[in-house]
């Protein structure tokens, strides 16, 4: 799954800075379908890779390919990671 809070956005009408709080699942990356063989040998890759340059302290090489995300919930709050309904904050 993937959650990500956006960089505040001045609300038009009040003017208060306002968060928008996504969690959902990556659906596809690359062509590439979630649950697929093929994708567990890439993200096992990606994986190595992550862990590569956490421990060596480079950064990660960038993804330039397509993502395709599916949204399960999308909060608009005034605060950075409201948690409303997204079910990961025990």
């Amino acid at each position: 799954f993937f959650h990500l809070s956006t960089n505040p956005i001045q609300d038009e009408k009040t003017g208060i800075e306002m968060w928008l709080e996504l969690k959902g699942a990556l659906v596809e990356l690359d062509g590439l379908a979630a649950g697929t063989s093929a994708w567990s040998e890439m993200m096992e890759k990606y994986r190595d890779a992550y862990w590569e340059a956490v421990h060596s302290e480079l950064p990660l090489p960038p993804f330039d390919g397509k993502m395709v995300l599916r949204i399960d919930v999308a909060t608009y709050a005034n605060v950075r990671n409201p948690g409303v309904g997204v079910g990961i904050y025990v």
